[in-house]
């Protein structure tokens, strides 16, 4: 399996969106041009498949949207929290 990497630079150029996507599991979930390139560059489709999994049980967040917080902590491991 390639490791797959991306860039800030390749993440700079999003910053709005000219098309929605519509998640095939839950119907109900959106996602930006942004969203969709990490999921195809990033090979990140594996967290879309868990936002749009859990996004029923989740209590409805500011405007109805759920967020995603990701960065690196003081250890070399990166880490995401589904909120």
């Amino acid at each position: 399996m390639t490791k797959k990497t991306l860039s800030k630079s390749d993440l700079a150029q999003f910053t709005g969106s000219e098309n929605w996507y519509r998640h095939g599991i839950n119907r109900n979930v959106l996602y930006t041009d942004g969203v969709q390139y990490v999921a195809e560059h990033g090979g990140a489709h594996w967290l879309l498949d868990e936002i749009a999994i859990t996004q029923p049980y989740k209590g409805r967040h500011r405007r109805g949207m759920s967020g995603l917080e990701a960065g690196r902590t003081s250890r070399p491991k990166r880490y995401a929290h589904l909120r």
